[in-house]
């Protein structure tokens, strides 16, 4: 009998303890994690703007194998809706709705967790100049009723949440300093494309052959263009890449002159290109070396949201047979831009 007083005496101690908790012990929760990272905001915006490219450097992405995300709404703006599921002892399921877009300054979001439990918050990731990069804060508020505000006293969200955030921002500082890197190296600049006419050798080429295809197609186009009546050289050479398949190991290329005159044998064609908007890299050096200005362009239309649209195109300015010293060739490499 002493034994039950003793015990109830211990639970409504507990009860009242807990209760009193409750009153006290503040319902509000914030969890913040900032990162320094060495990138123009507008670097690190294009990696947050989009849900797109979350999973990119998203904690629970990275943990999460079984992760699937959908998105609704137009990408980037106000109203979109990031949804997931995963395993429920990593990412579970819920979704996020962007609740307000400040370009290159802020994304706020409203989250709802469905599973494993239910709870509802609000967060935002700001990022404010700093020493020449970007000083960038990812947080989540929201509030525990009675009595999660009372259990969040042995495991608050700080604990759990704060090492989720501190990872992902080193991913993402991770991305935008690649990005920035690149497009330091080489910058793009938005042009017209002027267009053009081109006696063309177009086929679906090795990638490890390319630079054969390049000698033979140039060889036989200047024949051509020498044996004809009517037509003239009227640029310098380019190349016009359609398609790049690193899986395959090929490419869909065409090697072409521009001309005035229409040039049409069996193995030549013309390819008119019309003027288009465009950005460019011009890039100095050997040809070898262009896949990095390649990856500075492709950077670019990456942070400014830009969709691609082929060919890509190669002008080769200098004349290699005129000028022996590779590191002064001039490539001009145009991205088409719908």
């Amino acid at each position: 009998m002493r034994i039950l007083k003793v015990s109830g005496l211990v639970v409504l101690v507990l009860v009242v303890v807990t209760a009193v908790l409750g009153i006290v012990v503040p319902r509000d929760y914030l969890v913040v994690r900032s990162v320094s990272i060495s990138a123009p905001a507008e670097v690190v915006f294009s990696h947050v703007r989009f849900w797109k490219n979350w999973e990119a450097w998203s904690p629970w992405a990275e943990k999460d194998s079984t992760l699937q995300a959908t998105i609704t709404g137009e990408d980037g703006a106000i109203g979109s809706v990031y949804a997931w599921t995963g395993d429920p002892d990593v990412s579970g399921r819920g979704e996020m709705a962007v609740t307000g877009v400040t370009p290159n300054e802020e994304l706020r979001y409203h989250l709802r967790l469905l599973e494993p439990w239910g709870s509802e918050s609000d967060g935002h990731i700001r990022i404010k100049p700093a020493g020449g990069g970007s000083q960038v804060s990812w947080a989540m508020y929201g509030r525990n009723p009675f009595p999660w505000n009372v259990a969040g006293l042995f495991m608050g969200m700080d604990r759990m949440i704060g090492p989720d955030f501190e990872r992902g921002l080193g991913l993402l500082k991770g991305l935008a300093e690649r990005d920035a890197a690149a497009l330091a190296r080489y910058p793009a600049a938005e042009t017209e494309f002027p267009g053009g006419r081109y006696a063309a050798v177009r086929a679906s080429v090795p990638i490890q052959g390319i630079k054969s295809f390049f000698m033979e197609s140039l060889g036989a186009l200047q024949q051509a263009i020498d044996k004809a009546r009517g037509v003239r050289m009227a640029g310098a050479p380019v190349g016009l890449y359609f398609e790049w398949d690193d899986k395959a190991g090929t490419t869909d290329l065409a090697v072409g002159i521009p001309v005035k005159g229409v040039l049409q044998t069996t193995d030549i064609g013309m390819i008119d290109l019309p003027p288009a908007r465009a950005f460019k890299v011009d890039y100095y050096g050997p040809y070898e070396g262009m896949p990095s200005a390649y990856g500075s362009l492709s950077t670019y239309f990456h942070v400014h949201d830009l969709t691609f649209k082929a060919p890509a195109i190669e002008e080769y300015v200098t004349d290699p047979a005129a000028e022996p010293d590779t590191t002064t060739w001039l490539t001009r490499i145009y991205f088409l831009a719908e």
